[in-house]
């Protein structure tokens, strides 16, 4: 979606870009998995990124890299060294929050090729200040740069009511324990017994184990040891299922029409980069309930753009969505604010202008 977004942005106007997609394997249970996949998934990536560099020319690769050390050990230091070694400049975005707490567990040698691999990269780029620490001791600090994520605005068109019935709130990520899925599912009651009509619709995968994040981002202690589906028979099943909604994994039209309708979106995750369901629920005039981790930190603020709370704190989870349904003006307010501020900060044409940017400096 990132790279869509960018390839169809007005940096078009001001470079060619050329697209190769890194994604070869498709089964989200398969990737990070040490075996046959993934050599096979390394020769078929390798050998197209030579045969561009060779066709091609690039004077700079722009490429995503990964928040684990097998992604690292496995591709993104290849893929940096070869490109440099085809004349290439390279600059490199971290999408995630969660590479500081999984590097700290390498070995030495590990560490090594990670930093000898930053060091040859041009731009190190993070999506907030915050999160500039996921490159530290690893890249030069002149050469680390925040890009946030941008947004097509023009695709999110605000609905935002004067007056309306609180009722339908949110959840847009994997139904996790990383997501904060375990902690929406523990306030429900609570908030149903104010707001008995209330309805909390969840979207996305459900996921039981994790296998990517680990650690609360920022305190860098372990997640929460729950079973979601436990969770789930104890404080919703039988008991308040009338205000629990599975919409299942929606496509692009259901999801836009999921947050068209929703009062607000909630996502108490643990660990972020930049949350895209964050920036989508903004862009068309939601206010947003979200623990303060990766960008968050940033760019959303309580009583701004919605209610930001420390991850983990189940107890101010539950008043930041009692504070939006109790006051209607309140909600509105911030509302009307969080379209505008979209548009002024995370639009494609002011995202893409950082990059382009980021590119010459790269060429020069």
């Amino acid at each position: 979606m990132a790279i869509k977004m960018l390839l169809e942005s007005p940096i078009k106007d001001q470079m060619h870009v050329d697209f190769l997609s890194t994604n070869v394997r498709k089964d989200n249970a398969a990737k990070g998995k040490v075996g046959f996949g993934m050599a096979l998934a390394f020769f078929h990536f390798f050998s197209r990124l030579i045969v561009c560099l060779i066709k091609k020319r690039p004077h700079v690769v722009y490429y995503f890299v990964t928040a684990t050390r097998v992604g690292w050990l496995g591709r993104d230091v290849w893929c940096i060294a070869i490109s440099r070694l085809f004349g290439a400049q390279v600059v490199t975005h971290m999408r995630a929050g969660h590479f500081r707490h999984r590097l700290e567990s390498a070995g030495w040698l590990e560490k090594a090729l990670i930093k000898w691999a930053c060091h040859r990269v041009r731009w190190s780029l993070v999506q907030a200040p915050s999160l500039r620490d996921q490159f530290e001791g690893l890249a030069p600090d002149d050469r680390i740069a925040v890009v946030p994520n941008m947004i097509d605005i023009g695709r999110y068109k605000p609905d935002i009511p004067e007056d309306y019935t609180p009722g339908r709130i949110l959840f847009l990520g994997h139904l996790s324990v990383a997501k904060g899925y375990c902690e929406v599912l523990k306030i429900i009651p609570k908030i149903a017994e104010k707001y008995p009509a209330v309805k909390f619709e969840f979207a996305g995968a459900k996921l039981k184990a994790e296998r990517n994040v680990m650690h609360v981002q920022t305190t860098g202690k372990s997640l929460p040891d729950e079973d979601p589906e436990e969770c789930f028979k104890e404080n919703i099943q039988s008991k308040f299922e009338g205000n629990y909604a599975y919409l299942g994994v929606l496509d692009e039209s259901e999801k836009m029409a999921a947050l068209q309708a929703c009062d607000f979106l909630i996502l108490p995750s643990f660990s972020e980069g930049f949350s895209m369901a964050i920036l989508e629920a903004m862009a068309m005039g939601k206010p947003v309930v979200c623990a303060g981790v990766g960008a968050m930190r940033d760019f959303v603020n309580t009583g701004v753009n919605g209610e930001v709370f420390a991850p983990g704190d189940t107890k101010a989870l539950e008043q930041g969505v009692l504070s939006l349904l109790d006051d209607k003006k309140y909600r509105t307010e911030i509302a009307n604010h969080n379209a505008g501020y979209v548009a002024e900060n995370f639009s494609q044409a002011v995202v893409a202008d950082k990059l382009a940017r980021l590119f010459k400096d790269a060429i020069s």
